[in-house]
């Protein structure tokens, strides 16, 4: 849309056809800087704290990891 030609690289969400916003988060990892793969949580990991900020608690799988968070 216009608005977000605005400020490229930013997201901006949109209203769907339910009148509910949604926003998808995905977080992704690598071992290499390279090839990433999903790295799904679960409920019980993932909390809105009270400042309204996702907060995901995990524990480290290997010697050298690297993430990536995506949204749309």
């Amino acid at each position: 849309n216009a608005f977000q030609a605005l400020s490229p690289g930013s997201l901006y969400l949109d209203r769907g056809s339910n009148d509910l916003f949604k926003v998808t988060v995905a977080l992704q990892r690598s071992s290499n800087l390279v090839d990433f793969i999903p790295f799904p949580m679960t409920s019980t990991q993932a909390v809105i704290n009270a400042e309204g900020e996702l907060e995901f608690e995990f524990p480290q799988i290997g010697d050298e990891e690297f993430y990536r968070l995506q949204s749309k």
